[in-house]
């Protein structure tokens, strides 16, 4: 309950924070920006007298391959309108540009990320000092490390890395042989829309008469294979004689999900890829006991073709367009997700709640919400930097006021509409941020393991312990050389 008071105290102060920044006819901030003050350097522990003299703090922005839902928009948007994420990123550079007297520039990369992988590693070997940070991509991160191109988190001053607007969790799952380049942080919302989740459509569940989702999490009942028998119940495919449905207009499905959504939730059911052991070494997850029966259980579900549909499997271009718009079109009760699909189904007039992944039984303590590793965005600070003292001063005090204004523009976009009349969806949107893991294995794709599930998962049947244990051997070998890269 002090989440959600905290949550709605965050609302709250949105609305006022938003308001003061309003524009008056000529273009000019109605309200001094100074006046609506959010950050306290000295609480912060940052130089009270700070004045970088007008510096130029360059940001890389990495895109993700042509997606816009998934593409950091609260960096240093334009001064067109927009979403509520980017007017408070606006008065977020008003505030930090003004409070320490530099200007922010971003420069946004090239479209996909291997692109942006090259362009990054010939700056950082040329020697250029170009950016400040860069905000890239978990797909391009080790290439980074292991080439020493970034400078490790904790050697960057005035970090206050125990508070709420740095993720400790993600700086240790993204730490090697003791090293972590990167970390997530309130600098952005990106990473936290990358948090899977389940959408459901509440006209569906109305006229089918089932249980109501936010009353099985609520018991500690919403299970996998809970969410299995009430998607049997609405699957209907009139017009197939006998083959694969072809998510045509006349076709109801259960759930539908991309291939990430199905590691998701194999997470979601306690079972990590790779894990941190208690003494900070990573290890091979998938042969520890009963992870099999589990992906097995998962699998069998997953083959169900009539029930569930896997939209990568079908188009991999227009996947999470189809999928978005399947469940939209009402022809989807479940929608295996991310929060970055709240914002194209804002514009449907279709009821929806958001509800966190399921557990696999009632016996599992807690929910767990996965993080989609590919596209998760993480923040890092190139090592040829020559200015750490006014990058991590800069860094401390954009964070913090990406958690007291961004933090809330992201709840308001989920909520949208929503509050008060479905409180229950606030209640889930904290249940779901607060359960966040990170699994190595999905980030770092150790071994390809992260392929060979993707493309097995529906073919593989009796055989889920002799693969885990054939994938054993590469998983092992690519942490061993990654370790041994960093130990030379």
């Amino acid at each position: 309950m002090k989440k959600l008071t905290a949550l709605l105290l965050a609302l709250l102060m949105l609305c006022t924070a938003l308001v003061s920044c309003k524009k008056d006819g000529d273009g000019q901030q109605s309200g001094d920006a100074a006046a609506t003050e959010v950050g306290d350097l000295e609480m912060l522990g940052l130089p009270t007298d700070i004045d970088m003299g007008g510096k130029e703090i360059v940001l890389y922005n990495q895109p993700w391959q042509g997606y816009a839902p998934l593409n950091i928009v609260d960096l240093a948007p334009d001064n067109s309108e927009g979403t509520n994420i980017e007017v408070a990123a606006r008065q977020r550079i008003l505030l930090v540009e003004e409070k320490l007297n530099c200007k922010v520039t971003v420069t946004v990369g090239e479209n996909k990320w291997g692109d942006g992988l090259a362009h990054l590693t010939n700056v950082f070997a040329s020697g250029t000092d170009q950016y400040a940070a860069v905000f890239i991509r978990a797909k391009q991160y080790i290439s980074l490390l292991a080439s020493g191109y970034l400078k490790e988190i904790d050697e960057i001053p005035y970090l206050n890395l125990d508070k709420e607007w740095w993720d400790s969790d993600s700086l240790e799952a993204l730490s090697i042989s003791g090293h972590a380049g990167a970390i997530c942080s309130d600098m952005t919302t990106n990473d936290d829309i990358n948090q899977a989740n389940i959408f459901f459509n509440k006209q569906m569940i109305q006229d089918n008469r089932l249980e109501s989702p936010y009353e099985l999490v609520d018991s500690g009942k919403w299970t996998l294979e809970k969410m299995y028998s009430m998607a049997k119940v609405v699957a209907s495919h009139p017009d197939i004689a006998g083959n694969m449905p072809e998510n045509g207009s006349d076709d109801i499905y259960g759930f539908g999900y991309i291939q990430d959504g199905s590691v998701a939730l194999l997470n979601s059911m306690g079972v990590s890829v790779c894990a941190k052991n208690a003494n900070g070494e990573t290890e091979y997850g998938l042969l520890a006991s009963g992870v099999a029966d589990r992906m097995q259980r998962l699998i069998d579900i997953l083959k169900d073709t009539n029930t569930s549909i896997n939209f990568h499997a079908r188009r991999k271009e227009t996947a999470t367009v189809e999928e978005t718009q399947t469940f939209l079109d009402g022809r989807e009760l479940f929608c295996v997700g991310g929060f970055y699909y709240a914002q194209d189904m804002r514009k449907s007039p279709t009821e929806f709640g958001i509800v966190p992944m399921p557990k696999y039984n009632e016996d599992q303590a807690a929910y767990v919400t996965p993080t989609f590793g590919a596209a998760l965005t993480i923040s890092a600070v190139p090592y040829i930097n020559n200015d750490l003292e006014n990058t991590g001063i800069f860094m401390e005090y954009f964070a913090y006021l990406g958690n007291q204004l961004l933090r809330p523009a992201l709840y308001d976009i989920l909520l949208e509409g929503y509050l008060p009349r479905d409180v229950e969806s606030l209640e889930m949107i904290t249940l779901i941020c607060d359960s966040v893991i990170y699994d190595t294995g999905v980030i770092f794709n150790y071994g390809g393991v992260m392929d060979k599930l993707f493309t097995n998962y529906n073919e593989l049947r009796t055989t889920v312990a002799s693969n885990v244990k054939l994938w054993e051997r590469d998983v092992k070998n690519a942490i061993k050389d990654t370790v041994e890269s960093f130990n030379k």
